[in-house]
């Protein structure tokens, strides 16, 4: 890429995204910037030649593209702070939850190119899905957009801010639950006897297995549970329990209560 970098916000997703633009060549260290008002914690990105600043207004002094990846309630100041001293046609990119695509307009300019993306925390492995909308303006800056966000995994364009609220509540806050399923699982398998390290090595790698053969693609999510689901046996028996229970119900109630609660954020801030 040509464009010279800045990432506000030295956090784990700047960093993740960092690290990722690096790791896949997207831009030379020399032309990536970070900038945070603590330094510590990123040596590692100095020692392979990124720039590191505690000046918002001078990190993004060259800047073709500006992430902004801090915390949703610091948006407005540091984007009141930088606003003025962006580069005529630099691409903002907001990564801070919640935030619309109206809102950093309003902050900035609807003049702007902007792109909202909502990725989610499998960025620290580049494994990434991260959903985006972009405004009229910001029309030629998609293919940059693609660039950057395929650096951290996958990425996938939206219509409107609405979608990326829903979309939130699956890829967004989904992590969290597998990482539920995970914890309840490795607890009753202690439960069941088994040691606490035996019970982490079994649900981590049924997970990840589990993971990579869904991912290929070749056949659907029933399909998959079909196919290790025989009459009469172990696993017939736990679905049926888990229907019995609920547990689909209980699942999609709780992405049901994290998408209103992402439209309820957004509101908030506009």
């Amino acid at each position: 890429m040509e464009q010279n970098i800045t990432i506000i916000g030295g956090g784990n997703m700047g960093q993740a995204i960092a690290r990722g633009l690096l790791s896949s060549n997207v831009i030379a260290p020399e032309q990536l910037t970070i900038a945070n008002p603590s330094l510590d914690g990123l040596e590692e990105l100095r020692t392979r030649g990124v720039v590191l600043e505690t000046d918002n207004r001078k990190a993004i002094g060259n800047a073709g593209v500006v992430i902004v990846a801090v915390k949703p309630k610091v948006v407005p100041d540091v984007l009141k702070e930088i606003a003025n001293a962006l580069q005529k046609n630099a691409l903002l990119i907001s990564v801070s939850a919640g935030i619309s695509v109206a809102a950093l307009e309003e902050m900035t300019s609807k003049d702007r190119g902007i792109v909202r993306v909502m990725p989610n925390v499998c960025a620290t492995i580049g494994e990434s899905m991260s959903v985006w909308v972009k405004n009229a303006s910001a029309a030629s800056g998609a293919d940059t957009v693609r660039e950057v966000l395929r650096a951290i995994g996958k990425e996938i364009e939206l219509g409107s801010d609405e979608q990326i609220d829903n979309a939130t509540a699956i890829s967004g806050s989904g992590p969290a639950y597998v990482f539920h399923l995970a914890e309840v699982m490795i607890a009753k398998a202690q439960k069941l006897g088994l040691s606490e390290t035996m019970a982490d090595e079994l649900v981590k790698q049924t997970f990840l297995g589990s993971a990579l053969v869904l991912a290929e693609g070749e056949r659907s999510p029933k399909e998959l549970r079909d196919s290790v689901t025989s009459p009469g046996g172990t696993t017939e028996a736990a679905l049926k329990e888990f229907d019995r229970l609920g547990v689909a119900r209980a699942l999609e109630a709780g992405i049901e209560a994290a998408a209103k609660r992402a439209k309820a954020l957004g509101q908030s801030k506009e």
